[in-house]
């Protein structure tokens, strides 16, 4: 072990640093570093019970947030209901798109005369096709639903009626139009087609046999405890994500070869324990978004990191458009040559960018998410290696990834599978229906046609017959049992009826 040096003047303590965060340290600086000592007697004052803001932000509050995750977190936010969706600015003439799409009148016609788009989804849409919302307001100037008199929160569900343009809430047009067939607006009793539904907000999507959750959504639950959430008496089951549905089905590795200008190099993905790090790939590699891309980093003896279109190493992009979480498996390490890893800027922070291990680097453990290894090419990745490069560690000779060959694919065939389960259930329940489902004149035909003792009321009615029944009735005790003929006692006297 290292000497600890004790400095007293100054009342620090001189500790050698870390191996494993020596690449932090430049080779001028010392080889300690100072932390300091609280003496006195007021070394104890921030023994405390309890943890202060400060500790609970700066020490004890886990990861703590970085400019990378702050960045994250700004590219999406849900867009609330009382906002036109081009200029992001609370609407004062709200019109709506025939997908449902929320605009200001005053924001979307220059657009249109200009462009004469979509702007949300860039198909062509003209001014005619607009609908004018016709929203209701409370005393207090809040939106809400006309029939329901609930006031619209920034994400509720709401609909329109394409002819009227009168907005209620998704629940409304549930219960008293689409159930009991009663297809009229609620305000003006003027016809309309279930194709004149517009929905405002994204239904949600219904479980079914194959993405219902083991678990409910707890909205019964949020209901009952909480005043902000509507009263819900129905339990429904959580709907697992189509990721999630088809990961499950994922039961193999995948395997692809990448083509490069110094030869090929074949690669083994951990598909069934990194499923969306290897899917990213897959799919990249199936787009050519990675083809004619260069390997902007070659390190000897560490590794080589490619996958950026821009081949600057700042740029890149999922599939999914954003980035996604790190996939940390415990059993797969930096431990060898040809580990196939993603690249990434902090956490959960993965695009499209992968490196590939020249050698052991297991302090990357934790840090990277391990995906794949080389299991062919180590002669083109041996040469890849040796390929000068300048100071910033980029290929005085360029390395490109010119092509890729995808052998095995998993997700698509999960993907299959789950349509197939679909469609195997939606036949069952076609038989079974089919089968159960009776016309309504062989049921009437099956039914036999009652008797007629007479006419008018009462025609079915055998009245001599029920007076009969009556009477045996009356012969009958409480139990079921007849009652037994009591014979008169006979008396004898004399003789003379002889």
């Amino acid at each position: 072990m290292d000497k600890i040096f004790e400095q007293k003047m100054k009342g620090t303590v001189y500790l050698p640093h870390c191996p494993l965060f020596v690449d932090k340290f430049s080779e001028e600086q010392e080889s300690c570093i100072a932390l300091p000592i609280t003496m006195g007697k007021k070394q104890h004052q921030k023994d405390k019970l309890y943890l202060t803001t400060t500790e609970w932000k700066e020490t004890y509050g886990g990861h703590k947030d970085d400019t990378g995750k702050r960045m994250q977190r700004a590219l999406f936010k849900r867009l609330p209901i009382t906002h036109c969706s081009l200029s992001l600015l609370p609407f004062e003439d709200p019109v709506c798109s025939r997908d449902g799409i929320i605009f200001d009148l005053t924001q979307i016609i220059p657009y249109l005369k200009k462009y004469g788009i979509n702007p949300v989804t860039g198909k062509k849409m003209t001014a005619k096709e607009l609908i004018h919302l016709k929203f209701d307001k409370d005393s207090d100037g809040n939106f809400r639903c006309p029939v329901t008199f609930r006031v619209f929160t920034p994400t509720s569900h709401i609909v329109t009626i394409c002819q009227t343009g009168n907005v209620y809430s998704l629940e409304a047009i549930e219960e008293l139009n689409l159930k009991p067939g009663h297809l009229r607006d609620l305000l003006t009793d003027e016809p309309f087609q279930r194709k004149d539904i517009k929905i405002e907000e994204t239904e949600e999507e219904e479980a079914d046999e194959v993405n219902a959750a083991h678990y409910s959504q707890g909205r019964v639950a949020a209901g009952l405890t909480s005043t902000m959430m509507e009263p819900i008496t129905q339990q429904k089951a959580a709907v697992l994500d189509a990721d999630t549905v088809k990961y499950a089905r994922v039961n193999k590795n995948g395997y692809v070869r990448i083509i490069t200008n110094y030869g090929a190099i074949n690669l083994e993905l951990y598909c069934k324990d990194v499923p969306r790090a290897c899917e990213n790939f897959i799919k990249h590699c199936k787009s050519g978004y990675y083809n004619n891309t260069k390997f902007h980093r070659v390190i000897r003896n560490f590794m080589m990191q490619g996958g950026d279109p821009t081949g600057t190493g700042k740029g890149g992009d999922s599939i999914w458009g954003k980035p996604f979480k790190d996939e940390i498996i415990r059993s797969f390490s930096h431990n060898q040559r040809g580990i196939l890893s993603m690249a990434n800027q902090g956490t959960d922070t993965n695009k499209s960018q992968f490196f590939i291990t020249f050698r052991s680097c297991s302090y990357l453990d934790g840090k990277h998410s391990i995906f794949g290894r080389v299991v062919g090419g180590t002669g083109t990745l041996a040469a890849i290696e040796r390929v000068e490069t300048d100071e910033g560690s980029r290929p005085i000779a360029d390395v490109f990834f010119l092509n890729s060959e995808i052998f095995v694919d998993p997700f698509e065939e999960a993907e299959a599978a789950v349509a197939k389960e679909r469609e195997n259930i939606r036949l069952a329940k076609t038989n079974q229906e089919s089968e159960m489902t009776v016309s309504e004149p062989t049921i009437a035909a099956q039914i036999p046609k009652p008797k007629e003792y007479g006419t008018g009321v009462g025609k079915y009615i055998n009245l001599p017959e029920l007076v009969v029944a009556t009477k045996r009735m009356a012969d009958v005790t409480e139990f079921g049992i007849a009652k037994k003929t009591v014979k008169p006692n006979q008396i004898f006297g004399d003789f003379s009826s002889w």
